[in-house]
C-alpha cells in the first residue's frame, strides 16, 4: 500500500504543470497554489473513495479541486461557462457509455 501511495503521489506531482496548463485554458486562471491544492484534494478524495470501495475519476477529482481552490479566492476567478460545459459532458458521458456498453454486449451475444 505504501508503494502504491508513493507511485500515486509521484504521478500527481509530475503532472502538475500539465494539469495547470490544461485547466488554465478552460476553467480558471490556474496558479501553482490552485494546482497543488487540487492535487492534494484529489489524492485525498481518490484514496478515501478507494478505501470505501467506491469508483472515482482522478480527472474529475482534480478538476473539481482546481475549481474549488480558485473559487476560494472569489467566484470571479472561475470561468463558470467552462465548468458548466464540463459538467454537462460528465452528465452525458456516463449514461451514454452505459447505453453503448449494453448495446455492444447485446451485439456480441447475438453474434
Amino acid at each position: 500500500m505504501a508503494l502504491l501511495v508513493l507511485v500515486f503521489l509521484t504521478g500527481a506531482l509530475t503532472s502538475l504543470p500539465t494539469v495547470g496548463a490544461r485547466l488554465g485554458r478552460g476553467l480558471v486562471l490556474a496558479r501553482p497554489l490552485y494546482v497543488v491544492s487540487a492535487e492534494t484534494a484529489a489524492a485525498g478524495a481518490v484514496l478515501g473513495s478507494s478505501v470505501l470501495g467506491a469508483p472515482v475519476s482522478m480527472t474529475q477529482s482534480v478538476t473539481a479541486g482546481v475549481v474549488g481552490a480558485a473559487a476560494s479566492e472569489g467566484s470571479r476567478r472561475v470561468r463558470w461557462q467552462g465548468v458548466a460545459n464540463m459538467g454537462t459532458a460528465w452528465l452525458v458521458t456516463l449514461p451514454s457509455s452505459m447505453a453503448l456498453g449494453c448495446l455492444a454486449g447485446l451485439a456480441v451475444r447475438w453474434l
